[in-house]
């Protein structure tokens, strides 16, 4: 099993965050394509999923790297 050091985690987890805000941004924008459900849902609300999901994301990768920092 490979060891990842600390600071390369790190830094591949702010390159993920960074990649994942650019993804948010653009759906705010209402760019890129929303994936449609076979159910019907409306454009907005697929946006809104979307950027939910994103969020949640984003928020779990900051506490990752918060956690991080602190060991």
């Amino acid at each position: 099993m490979i060891s990842i050091s600390k600071k390369e985690k790190i830094k591949e987890l702010e390159e993920k965050l960074k990649k994942y805000e650019k993804r948010l941004a653009e759906k705010k924008l209402g760019y890129g394509e929303v994936a449609r459900t076979r159910f019907g849902d409306s454009y907005s609300d697929q946006l809104r999923d979307d950027t939910n999901a994103l969020r949640g994301i984003i928020d779990s990768t900051k506490k990752a790297i918060e956690s991080l920092k602190k060991r």
